[in-house]
């Protein structure tokens, strides 16, 4: 009888633990289905995992340019905003132990050498060589971009101050904040936006985007602000809750123009994304042409006194003299020669489509041959999939079309006149356009893709494919660094 009143004690208790872990699990999953159907939370996981496995694989100065920025990030950390000159050149004094630690970790074997391999033991010995901030050497440089593309980077390696970290902490840090900074824009810009969600979310985690992100480049936050400024005016014009133009709106169009303006120089023209949104929801045209105009005030103000004051001491490229001034003027006679050049240009890169989307490093990590047609075809799948009831009419798709187009287009015109030799051709241009520098206006070219005539609702599925792919790509991106470094 006293082991039959036992067991009904235990089995009610039994009960409860069953019933607490079926609970437990029936939430499990709906948290699970939650999460799944939210992009911007699944950017900011799936982003800040593969990004620290990149960051941490990555060698330093293995980002392409990267000891520049790193240069630059450790210039704002320590205070210094407007970089120092010397003989007419723009640079920073930046301590000797930054040379040493590069040198040791091998920077300039592994960027030319395709096949070298980083040493272990390198990389840890260099955790031993010190700062000493007091000893410093100028170094010039060729990179000059406003402070805004750096900010991250400078509070990272500020923090490793705190520490008295070495170098190779100071650049590990730089890179942390630099992709935690990313992140956070990449949950706005998702959180905002009403068209094109799953779109910006392949874009984040693009292995281009994310290996830039997770580095010391100024690309980085480039490439975030120019989405959070697509995305905010996406959410302006095509949201259909937002009927009127609100003060708070204005404001915050002014701080997106304050933001276009401080990043890298050819992407103010975004600030055209504002002719998106319809001018009935400003009032009258008054108001809708004065808000632009003070846009583009703010924007001229910060990116030309930049231009102005520093870019142009930056420290020249090794060869022949550059004019651009005269180059411009060469082009503008010449125009079908140039545009001969450029058509030659982007059809021996390929449309600089392999280098926008996997050839990440210094050019030096060949991406497999269908990582480019694969990761296109699910951008374009996906912007044409990810649809609800928001109204994108063709007019606005169009224009939003050509602003990237002419925005892909002064980007090439600016380093043609900037890098190639005067009367350059195609035998003779010195061709420094990289894929990368067409990622920024990319949110507006795919929203062509957004048509609601494809009949088809988002389901689970969706959701579950989108995000395996995006795994997917971001486990290749992290292999294909380990297999180049290690």
């Amino acid at each position: 009888m006293a082991e039959e009143k036992q067991e009904e004690k235990k089995s009610p208790e039994g009960g409860d633990v069953r019933a607490w872990f079926g609970r437990v699990f029936r939430r499990a999953i709906v948290d699970f289905w939650f999460l799944m159907e939210r992009p911007e939370y699944l950017v900011v996981i799936i982003g800040l995992l593969f990004g620290l496995l990149i960051l941490s694989l990555t060698p330093p100065g293995q980002a392409c340019d990267e000891p520049q920025h790193i240069n630059n990030s450790y210039r704002l950390s320590v205070g210094v905003i407007v970089p120092a000159m010397k003989n007419g050149v723009s640079g920073t004094y930046m301590p000797n132990s930054f040379q040493d630690t590069l040198q040791k970790v091998g920077v300039d074997q592994l960027k030319v050498a395709i096949t070298g391999k980083e040493h272990p033991t390198d990389l840890a010995a260099s955790f031993d060589i010190p700062l000493k901030a007091g000893r410093t050497t100028f170094v010039e440089s060729y990179l000059q971009y406003p402070p805004l593309c750096y900010v991250p980077q400078a509070i990272g390696m500020a923090i490793g101050h705190l520490f008295r970290g070495p170098p190779i902490l100071l650049i590990y840090m730089g890179r942390l904040f630099n992709l935690l900074a990313v992140l956070i824009l990449a949950f706005l810009t998702i959180r905002i936006t009403p068209v094109l969600k799953w779109t910006f979310f392949l874009l984040f985690l693009m292995p281009m985007t994310l290996f830039q992100s997770s580095s010391c480049s100024a690309d980085g936050m480039t490439i975030a602000f120019a989405f959070l400024a697509a995305a905010y005016f996406f959410r302006l014009a095509f949201d259909r809750q937002k009927e009127k133009i609100e003060r708070g709106d204005i404001y915050g169009l002014l701080a997106i123009s304050l933001a276009l303006g401080l990043i890298k120089t050819p992407y103010f023209l975004l600030v055209f994304g504002f002719f998106l949104i319809p001018w009935r929801k400003f009032g009258n045209w008054k108001k809708y042409l004065l808000t632009f105009a003070v846009m583009l005030l703010i924007v001229i103000i910060f990116a030309g006194a930049w231009q102005l004051l520093v870019v142009k001491h930056s420290a020249g490229w090794s060869g022949p003299q550059f004019v651009p001034g005269q180059s411009l003027k060469d082009m503008i006679r010449h125009p079908l020669s140039f545009m001969r050049m450029e058509y030659q240009r982007l059809g021996a890169r390929h449309f600089y489509l392999d280098e926008m989307v996997g050839y990440v490093g210094w050019w030096n990590i060949s991406p497999p041959w269908w990582l480019m047609p694969a990761f296109l075809f699910t951008l374009i799948a996906v912007a044409a999939l990810d649809k609800d009831e928001t109204e994108v009419s063709r007019l606005r798709r169009a224009y939003s079309v050509l602003l990237f187009l002419v925005t892909s287009a002064a980007v090439i015109v600016i380093l043609h006149i900037t890098m190639d030799p005067l009367h350059s051709t195609f035998t003779t241009a010195k061709d420094y356009i990289n894929g990368r520098y067409f990622i920024p206006p990319l949110a507006f070219g795919f929203l062509l893709f957004y048509n609601r005539s494809i009949k088809y609702r988002k389901t689970r599925f969706f959701y579950v494919i989108v995000t395996v792919l995006a795994i997917f790509f971001c486990i290749t991106t992290v292999v294909l660094i380990a297999h180049r470094f290690y």
